[in-house]
């Protein structure tokens, strides 16, 4: 991409405007003649000018005409006038001068909206555009080279691309030479471009002023074409300039050096040729190029606007409030301003929770240097905050001065350094960094290399041997078990604390009041979202446009916590149920995915992989959790307000350590913590599953058949019991069918998932397997895709998003909910009963054709948001449309109204198989199983609701020439 100096535009800046050459001077003529041969030259050299191009050159043109004199005020208003007529393909003229924009009242709404708005956007499409950006050469003061820099004051344009093939609402950026150099991004062109054609001028008293303002006189052949776009006339409804925000944060490089643009090389790219000879040639890398459009309205004297204009002005005025500037330094920036926005939110709505302390501390950290807030925010949002970091390894661009950052920070009591030691004690930064069997993610510890050196450097290579192999452990055992001369511990002495800085370096960590008070402050912004660090990424991700959350008002009437006391203590038993594995199972070798969702359903646990003191530590508080005395106004808040106490947390944390129990085969403890749980009125929906696990322990392992007898009974008199609780149920006729195949595995051990080879020898899994059985002509001839829960959660959320973002009472107080908080309890139906009701019976009348607008109309409205449930990435409305029109209204509806009654109940156990025949306008429901596989009362739960509206079946999978070797679940 060629760049060009300003100086290459000075002459050709001129009007495509014929004068009239009545009444003019001979010297005069002259002149003009020479403006238009130098404009047809630009004509014959293929580029073309747009009419109101540059006000200075009519100013010229008219003092050339001589005689036209006229008052600044007659020449602004008619300025004023040759703005006003436009056609579809009118360029906008934009600068950094025009900024001071006057204030036009809106005249489409009641509001005391005013103009002018200011829109932060970028300028895309810059490697495929034949122009660029105007540059200019910056004198080093030291007496450098010079170097060239992107001129931030030159003049940009825009100019509607209705051809284009792509995008009829695309937007186009030009220079002052009338080059393309960009595109403004696509979610921004589909708001502006309509407002920018604006309405259709029908008066024909509009049409002539128009054609005065225009003051063409040339007489040229027009084509057909040409003649047909300019019947057609419009009346912008808003005038945009533009001006370039971050000229000096675009990085310019000589045409002839190699370059990086986006990710790959361009060294041979020949640099696209210059106007004149002797031109410097320079281009740009990559990088963003950040603009802002300073919007005003036009005057539409009176007019009254259709309501999408309307719309398309409200939805540029929201667009304007969200849209962040994209300059660098904004970018720096985020994560302060960012940490900012949580502290200001939560001081606002929940100042009754942070004490006079705390309240001294934000502001300490509002006094400190912007790099040290930098280096701190950085921290604070990484994973595993609370460990240690080695400083070689922090290098953050926007942080000038690291060191500078660091003695700050320690200052203020918020960072702690190793080479300190009245800070740190050695036997914990050493246990931190080399204990594995208490750390079981390994990018946490020391690195091999450098406990190498260390291990050298305190004499411990002399002691390896073949029976003494180097590890963490075993230096850590050394440190702590060696003795010195005078009796003291090796860990103790300088000569070990020199020596690791030697071969480690410095390491810190965030320490202090700080840092429980950031934890504290970001669960009060996220709650039941803030389950690690990593759900502040959502913040970064929504500056971006990488995650967007649907609209809603906030409602704060009602507070979650109603005293600090409540919010320390539920904030407390959410760190003990986030860190129950990694704290009673620290030998367990558990992947991040392992440690967060827990252990498999069939995994055994040995008994010395568990810390049992520990176990019990955890036990008994959680125990006495459960028991405390809950806040006496419970009973007139929402149900869900009561997973915002510690009471509920320690309810679950005692569900998992029942599971926990159970592995270890400890049944009799187990099932004392299952008297407890069944006792407490907290997480009423898994009483069902707590009555199950209890009765099957009794029975089947505790060999107390009358216990467990006694205790079904008192289960089944239990009201309400959940439709998956209890086995002991008598069974139901069954209304769907089975269909047996046989499987060649390819793996037969217990407790693992098993896969087959497929017809043509390909591995899968068993439901790979059984979509090929039903594919076959023979078998129906069906497409299937294994989606299981998926589609109908993608379909509940495009068809009923409406209701579940309508505005009811506590349902929202975060802003990154995807969906309400009622979801799942008997609140969310009950308070948009109406609502649902009249939703869902639309559904069950509508036809194919209805079916298909609703479906088209929620992917166009709602397409990138975040609904529970829906997954863009996977499903788009080619796919999942002939999928609908086969499922039908009446079976739509049916599960609609399962999930809207009972969503915590039914959105698992789903079929696995989706098979539809797009021909005969059917679908199927198949739950496949594999050998020695059975259903679980969930899943036939949905069995007997589905075959209602669906053809439902059961597939079992036998292995090849071994029989029925698989016990019934039916």
């Amino acid at each position: 991409m060629v760049l060009r100096p300003p100086t290459a535009i000075l002459t050709p800046l001129l009007l495509l405007i014929v004068i009239p050459t009545e009444k003019l001077k001979p010297t005069r003529m002259r002149g003009i003649e020479r403006l238009k041969n130098r404009l047809q030259k630009r004509k014959r050299g293929g580029q073309s000018f747009p009419q109101n191009f540059n006000p200075g050159s009519r100013r010229k043109i008219e003092r050339l005409k001589g005689g036209l004199k006229k008052g600044k005020r007659a020449r602004k208003g008619e300025r004023e006038q040759q703005r006003g007529g436009e056609e579809e393909e009118r360029t906008f003229k934009g600068g950094r001068e025009d900024t001071n924009i006057s204030s036009i009242q809106n005249t489409t709404s009641a509001g005391p909206n005013r103009l002018p708005l200011v829109l932060h956007t970028s300028l895309v499409g810059i490697s495929f555009a034949p122009g660029s950006l105007l540059t200019k050469l910056i004198s080093d003061p030291e007496g450098g080279a010079p170097t060239w820099q992107v001129d931030g004051n030159q003049v940009l344009f825009l100019k509607r691309e209705p051809d284009n093939p792509i995008d009829s609402n695309a937007i186009l950026v030009l220079n002052s030479l009338y080059e393309k150099c960009g595109h403004v991004p696509a979610h921004v062109a589909s708001v502006i471009s309509p407002l920018l054609l604006g309405l259709e001028m029908k008066n024909e008293t509009e049409r002539i002023r128009s054609e005065t303002e225009k003051n063409v006189t040339e007489t040229e052949t027009e084509t057909e074409s040409e003649t047909e776009k300019k019947e057609k006339r419009f009346m912008p409804l808003i005038k945009v300039t533009v001006a370039l925000t971050n000229a000096e944060d675009v990085e310019v490089t000589n045409s002839e050096s190699s370059f990086s643009k986006r990710g790959y090389r361009t060294a041979n790219k020949k640099p696209k040729s210059a106007e004149s000879d002797g031109e410097n040639k320079v281009e740009i890398q990559d990088s963003q190029v950040a603009i802002s459009l300073h919007i005003t309205e036009a005057p539409l004297e009176g007019k009254t606007l259709p309501s999408e204009m309307k719309r398309g002005l409200e939805a540029l005025r929201h667009m304007c409030q969200t849209e962040k500037p994209k300059t660098r330094r904004w970018k720096e920036m985020q994560y302060i301003r960012q940490f900012s926005e949580i502290a200001r939110f939560v001081t606002e709505r929940a100042c009754h929770i942070l004490d006079e302390t705390e309240r001294e501390i934000l502001q300490k950290f509002e006094n400190l240097h912007i790099n040290a807030q930098m280096l701190y925010c950085r921290l604070v949002r990484r994973s595993h905050s609370g460990r240690w970091f080695k400083l070689s390894t922090l290098k953050y661009k926007e942080i000038r001065d690291m060191d500078k950052a660091v003695k700050a920070l320690r200052q203020c009591g918020f960072l702690r350094s190793s080479e300190d030691r009245n800070e740190t004690k050695a036997e914990e930064l050493f246990s931190a960094l080399l204990d594995e069997e208490s750390q079981p993610f390994k990018y946490l510890l020391l690195p091999l290399d450098s406990l190498k050196k260390f291990a050298k450097e305190i004499g411990m290579s002399a002691l390896k041997g073949r029976k003494h192999k180097l590890t963490r452990c075993s230096v850590l055992d050394h440190l702590l078990n060696q003795r010195q001369i005078f009796g003291s511990r090796l860990i103790e002495s300088l000569h070990v604390w020199k020596a690791f800085h030697k071969c480690c370096g410095e390491y810190v960590q965030l320490c202090g009041q700080m840092l429980g008070l950031s934890h504290r402050l970001f669960r009060l912004y996220f709650l039941d979202r803030y389950e690690d660090e990593k759900t502040t990424d959502l913040m970064t991700l929504q500056d971006i446009h990488q995650v967007k959350f649907k609209k809603y008002r906030l409602h704060h009437v009602l507070s979650v916590f109603q005293s600090r006391d409540e919010f320390v203590a539920y904030h407390q038993a959410c760190d003990i149920h986030a860190n129950l594995l990694s704290y009673i199972a620290p030998k367990l070798e558990l992947s991040r995915d392992d440690a967060r969702f827990g252990l498999g359903e069939t995994a055994k646990i040995p008994k010395d992989m568990v810390d049992r003191k520990k176990l019990d530590i955890v036990l008994k508080k959680a125990r006495e959790g459960m028991r405390q005395p809950i806040r006496g106004n419970m009973e007139n808040m929402p149900s869900f307000f009561k997973s915002f106490t510690a009471n509920h947390i320690y309810t679950r944390v005692c569900h998992e350590i029942v599971k926990v129990l159970e592995r270890m085969n400890e049944y009799e403890a187990a099932v004392q913590v299952l008297y407890d749980l069944l006792d407490t009125p907290f997480c009423t929906y898994m009483r069902g599953r707590w009555w199950n696990r209890l009765v099957l322990n009794l029975s089947h392992h505790l060999r107390d058949h009358k216990t467990a007898y006694m205790r079904a009974l008192k289960a089944l008199r239990r009201c309400p019991v959940s439709l998956e609780t209890i086995q002991l149920k008598k069974k139901s006729k069954e209304r769907w069918g089975h269909v047996s195949i046989e499987g060649n595995p390819t793996n037969c051990v217990v407790g693992q998932k098993s896969y087959f080879f497929g017809w043509s020898n390909d591995m899968g899994s068993v439901e790979a397997l059984a979509l090929e059985h039903y594919e076959d002509e023979a078998n129906g001839n069906w497409r299937g895709v294994h989606c299981e829960n998926g589609l109908f959660h993608m379909l509940f959320g495009l068809l009923m998003a409406d209701e579940l973002f309508m505005e009811v009472p506590h349902a929202f107080q975060t802003y990154f909910q995807d969906a309400p908080m009622d979801l799942g309890y008997n609140e969310f139906y009950l308070k948009r009963k109406d609502a649902i009701d009249k939703r869902i019976e639309q559904i069950r009348g509508a036809d194919n054709e209805k079916l298909s607008s609703l479906i088209l109309t929620s992917f166009a409205t709602l397409k990138g948001l975040r609904i529970r449930g829906v997954n863009w990435d996977r499903w788009t409305s080619q796919t999942i449309l002939p999928m609908t029109l086969c499922i039908g209204g009446q079976a739509l509806a049916l599960v609609c109204e399962c999930f809207s009654k009972n969503y915590r109940h039914w959105s698992g156990g789903l079929p696995d198989l989706f098979l539809w025949n797009v021909e005969r306008t059917e679908c199927k429901l198949v739950e496949v199983k594999g050998p020695n596989d059975r259903l679980s009362s969930q899943q036939k739960a949905w069995l007997h609701r589905l075959s209602e509206e669906f053809t439902v079946e059961v597939l079992r999978v036998h292995l090849t020439g071994l029989g029925k070797r698989y016990r019934k679940g039916c």
